[in-house]
């Protein structure tokens, strides 16, 4: 039954389906080892996963990137970041998050058989953890996460392409 996994090309790791404020950590994975021995053929991968700025969960998913770049057929990467905001004081302040993004950046940039890369951000408003469509009408929140990803794009020479959807999501 397990044979054909050698000629995996595609591989998603979803750990949304936890709860938010569950622990979760890539760093149990060893997926780097995964991908050299078990999953030779893998050419895409895709993770889903919660921040929470008390959990470590995408400091363990920035140094899982910075290791990537050993993973010499990999030419797809996606992953998606559900996080939730605060509706009072500045939404986006996470000490975690955009300094994570800009690491993982610059290491994907060092990752030369990459070819596509999609960076998601699935943001919910307030601790109830509910998607909410009324984040897009704060007339503050885009152009302060516009501003964050131009640092990104400043920080390590990066073009990226922004998009929003205001609609409401489940989480």
């Amino acid at each position: 039954m397990f044979e054909d996994l050698g000629e995996l090309q595609a591989l998603t790791i979803n750990s949304r389906s936890h709860d938010p404020d569950d622990w979760f950590s890539f760093s149990e994975m060893n997926i780097l080892r995964h991908i050299q021995v078990a999953f030779p053929s893998l050419t895409s991968m895709a993770f889903l996963f919660w921040h929470q700025t008390r959990t470590t969960a995408l400091n363990s998913f920035t140094s899982l990137i910075s290791s990537i770049n050993k993973a010499s057929r990999l030419e797809r990467l996606d992953f998606t970041i559900s996080t939730s905001i605060e509706q009072d004081g500045d939404p986006l302040y996470d000490d975690v998050l955009f300094p994570s993004l800009t690491a993982i950046v610059s290491s994907l940039l060092q990752c030369q058989t990459l070819v596509d890369v999609d960076i998601h951000l699935k943001i919910c408003l307030g601790q109830d953890a509910s998607w909410d469509s009324e984040i897009l009408s704060d007339d503050n929140l885009i152009p302060q996460l516009r501003a964050k990803i131009q640092g990104i794009e400043q920080e390590t020479g990066a073009v990226l392409q922004m998009s929003f959807s205001p609609r409401v999501c489940e989480p």
